[in-house]
C-alpha cells in the first residue's frame, strides 16, 4: 500500500476475547460450556473481533469505510 502525505489512515480495533462470557465487539463469538463425564464444566472463550486499517472514516459497519 502506498500512502501520499497528508493521507489519514482509520484504524478499528477489535475487542479482546474473553474467558466463558459473551461475544466480543466486532465479530467474537460466545464460547462453549459443557460438562464432561466426571461432572467438571469445561469452557472455551470467545474469539476475539476483527481489526482493520481504513482510508475512509465512518462507523465501524459502515459499508463505503469497509470498502476502503
Amino acid at each position: 500500500m502506498t500512502l501520499f502525505h497528508p493521507e489519514t489512515l482509520y484504524l478499528y480495533l477489535g475487542e479482546q476475547g474473553s474467558w466463558s462470557g459473551p461475544p466480543t465487539f466486532n465479530g467474537g463469538g460466545y464460547g462453549t460450556i459443557g460438562i464432561t463425564d466426571r461432572n467438571l464444566y469445561v469452557s472455551g472463550g470467545s474469539g476475539g473481533g476483527a481489526s482493520d486499517l481504513r482510508l475512509l472514516s465512518g462507523s465501524w459497519n459502515d459499508f463505503e469505510s469497509l470498502k476502503s
